[in-house]
C-alpha cells in the first residue's frame, strides 16, 4: 500500500485501503486492497482505513483510531469505550508519534491538521493529540490488539491471515 501512489493520492496526503473480512468456521481471512479495487464486494461488508502520507514526517501512517476500528472490524464485535482503551494501551508499547494540537499557521501543512482535515472516512474521532504509527507496523498493533481479546475470550480461537490483493 506504500507503492504505487498516484497524483490524487500524494495530492491528499493519503490512500484509503479497503480492507475485507471472509471466515470459514475458526479461520478469518483478511484482503487487503487499494479502495477504487473493492468495488466488487458490495455483496460483503468491509473497512476503509487511511494510509497516510505526513507532511512533516518521512514514510506512511496509520492513526491508532483507524487500528482499533480495524480490529473491532476483524473481531466482528463492537467494542466499547474500556475496550477500546484496553486495544490502545495493548498497542502503547509499539513505537508510534503523537501529533499534537496545535494553533493553525497560515500558509503551514501541519500533520496535525491535515488528518483533521481528511473527510470521509475519518481517521479520527475527536480533535485532540493523535497517535500515529508507521503503516509497516500496522501488523504488529493488530497482533497485539487479536491476541488480547482471543485470549480474553478463551472459546473464541481465530486464525488470522493478512493478505494483500492489488
Amino acid at each position: 500500500m506504500m507503492e504505487g501512489w498516484g497524483g490524487r493520492e500524494y495530492q491528499n496526503g493519503r490512500r484509503l485501503v479497503c480492507f475485507v473480512r471472509e471466515q470459514s468456521l475458526s479461520r478469518v481471512t483478511i484482503n487487503i486492497q487499494k479502495h477504487e479495487s473493492c468495488n466488487g464486494h458490495e455483496e460483503k461488508p468491509y473497512v476503509v482505513i487511511s494510509c497516510i502520507q505526513l507532511p512533516d514526517r518521512d514514510g506512511f501512517w496509520v492513526t491508532s483510531f483507524d487500528i482499533v476500528r480495524l480490529a473491532e472490524y476483524i473481531l466482528d464485535i463492537p467494542l466499547n469505550t474500556d475496550m477500546k482503551n484496553r486495544a490502545r494501551r495493548n498497542m502503547a508499547s509499539v513505537d508510534y508519534t503523537t501529533l499534537p494540537r496545535i494553533a493553525r499557521q497560515a500558509g503551514k501543512k501541519d500533520s496535525f491538521y491535515t488528518v483533521m482535515d481528511f473527510g470521509e472516512p475519518k481517521p479520527r474521532s475527536i480533535e485532540k493529540s493523535l497517535k500515529v504509527y508507521k503503516w509497516n507496523v500496522l501488523h504488529v498493533c493488530l497482533s497485539k490488539i487479536l491476541y488480547r481479546f482471543v485470549c480474553l475470550a478463551r472459546f473464541f480461537l481465530v486464525r488470522i491471515d493478512l493478505t494483500t490483493r492489488v
